[in-house]
């Protein structure tokens, strides 16, 4: 076949074959597959298939190009891509090979030079790593790496430089308690009057927490410091304040002492008492309820109406006081008069009475009938009387008439008084 295909190709399934060879038996064998017209005919269906496969139309061959199908019907003259064309091993041989500048070959294998410097650009790394390691941040251009490029979770702590992150990178309400390490929150990092009531937990302010002198008089509450709250003192102090009008506590004095005031801007102190007297030392009492009677005008003892005292000073005053029972009368013309004696001597001329009479008490001239009488009273001086040991004794008489006067019973009250 030369180098076009016949026109009749195209159009037929078979090609011409020559009459007189059509029934000859090409072997002599008697096989009917071995005539020459079957054989003609074997061939040209065989040239019609590959006809009908590779297409028709390109019928001048071009150099350095393959015959091929364009899988539309039709046939033309290219070039064999290898990335596309061919699939599985293509085998080279060793000679055929040639290394270029910056290229190795060993034994069919073509190896880049490590320092060759013909390769400029490799276009997209889709995988595998670059130079055996991971991309160097040499590599990388100045913000080249934006957001999108890193993925969620993964910038951890340890990426994160010191003092990186500023207040703007911190969404508001970011920093929840949990993000704040232990001792983190120093004094310098809490703004002045931040610290509200609201923050401080219930009973979290002990003594430690409050500076000295911090707490005054506004702080504290009326009646709320008691007498547990106080320091101790010493038995028998009294508080009281001195020129400067600060707190100091008053010396206990001795017993009997009397707290004396020392005037202004002093303050007071226990000290002896300075006179005036009037305390009451003791009380004797003697009493009698005998029911008497006299017709006598003279003093005569009441029955039972004598008491003694012994006196704690000599310059201590005495007051003696005798009361009765009820006393009576039948008629007129006379008095029923009382009176004290003092150890029955007299010792003061101030009375107009008898030598031993201290005071008298007159009673009505009339008839009289009388419940609960005071009778009377005497005050003076025990160094007036002779010492400390002092007896007092009751006595009554009737002045005219000639009826009795009765009593029903007498009191006899000795008070010793300080001087």
């Amino acid at each position: 076949m030369g180098t076009n295909y016949p026109a009749a190709l195209d159009t037929t399934t078979n090609q011409p074959v020559a009459s007189a060879l059509t029934g000859v038996e090409l072997d002599g064998d008697g096989n009917a597959n071995k005539v020459h017209s079957t054989l003609h005919g074997v061939h040209s269906e065989a040239v019609v298939a590959i006809e009908g496969k590779i297409g028709t139309g390109a019928s001048t061959p071009i150099a350095n190009r393959v015959l091929r199908g364009t899988g539309t019907g039709t046939s033309a003259w290219s070039q064999v891509a290898l990335a596309t064309d061919v699939s599985g091993s293509l085998p080279v041989a060793n000679t055929a090979l040639v290394a270029g500048t910056g290229i190795t070959l060993a034994t069919n294998t073509l190896n880049v030079d490590a320092a060759q410097s013909q390769i400029t650009t490799v276009g997209t790394i889709g995988t595998g790593v670059w130079q055996g390691t991971a991309v160097a941040s040499g590599y990388i251009a100045a913000d080249a790496i934006t957001g999108a490029k890193i993925a969620d979770d993964a910038i951890g702590s340890e990426h994160i430089a010191d003092d990186a992150v500023v207040t703007a990178a911190i969404a508001d309400d970011a920093i929840t308690s949990a993000l704040i390490a232990d001792d983190a929150v120093v004094t310098a990092a809490i703004a002045d009057n931040a610290i509200t009531n609201a923050l401080m937990a219930d009973n979290a302010i002990d003594s430690a927490e409050l500076a000295a002198g911090s707490i005054d008089t506004a702080h504290i509450a009326d009646n709320q410091i008691t007498l547990a709250k106080m320091a101790g003192g010493v038995d028998g102090n009294i508080i009281s304040y001195d020129a400067n009008g600060d707190p100091v506590a008053i010396a206990t004095g001795n017993d009997g002492q009397v707290l004396t005031s020392a005037g202004a801007n002093n303050p007071p102190a226990f000290e002896d008492a300075g006179g005036g007297g009037g305390k009451v030392v003791q009380v004797v009492n003697k009493f009698d309820a005998s029911d008497i009677t006299t017709t006598s005008s003279s003093y005569t003892d009441v029955f039972g109406a004598d008491a003694s005292i012994t006196l704690s000073s000599s310059n201590n005053h005495v007051i003696a006081l005798w009361t009765t029972g009820q006393m009576h009368q039948g008629n007129s013309g006379g008095a029923a008069v009382l009176t004290v004696y003092l150890d029955c001597r007299r010792t003061t001329t101030a009375y107009s009475q008898s030598a031993a009479t201290l005071e008298e008490q007159r009673f009505s001239d009339t008839a009289f009938d009388f419940g609960f009488v005071f009778a009377g009273s005497h005050y003076d001086a025990g160094s007036n009387f002779g010492g400390v040991d002092q007896t007092y004794q009751v006595r009554w008489k009737r002045t005219g008439g000639n009826n009795a006067t009765q009593m029903a019973g007498c009191s006899l009250i000795l008070m010793e008084i300080e001087a």
